[in-house]
């Protein structure tokens, strides 16, 4: 639910956009996972996987050496298109690498992120209030 969540608030392309790579939409990516390919997911949808992680497991966040056999369980071929072999340990660090790389990206993508939910049509209110509220 965390990736789905990130993916609607388009985290995956406006990371991708601010590294300048290009982005590979997931429904792209399920097409060619369905067709026996093994599609290279973005920077972006990496680290959104990352993100998703440490969204639904806050407090036993797994480790980089695990997401490739996390990824089996949370089966990423079926859900995203991304065959969960090419979640190794390798590209999570060179994804990380390219965040770190690039100065603003992070802040920009904060920036970017409080721009498009302001369009939102759901209030997010309620959200935030709940996770300040109860110090998670």
């Amino acid at each position: 639910m965390a990736i789905q969540l990130l993916y609607l608030l388009d985290i995956p392309r406006t990371i991708d956009q601010l590294l300048g790579e290009e982005h590979t939409s997931v429904e792209a990516l399920k097409a060619d996972y369905d067709r026996g390919k093994r599609p290279v997911p973005s920077t972006g949808m990496v680290l959104s996987i990352l993100i998703a992680d440490m969204l639904a497991y806050p407090k036993h966040l797994t480790r980089i050496y695990k997401i490739e056999e996390m990824a089996h369980l949370w089966k990423t071929g079926l859900l995203l298109g991304i065959c969960p072999t090419v979640l190794n340990d390798d590209r999570i660090l060179r994804a990380l690498s390219a965040l770190g790389q690039a100065g603003t990206v992070m802040e920009e993508t904060l920036h970017l992120l409080a721009i498009h939910t302001s369009t939102f049509q759901y209030p997010l209110d309620p959200v935030f209030y709940r996770h300040i509220t109860s110090g998670t």
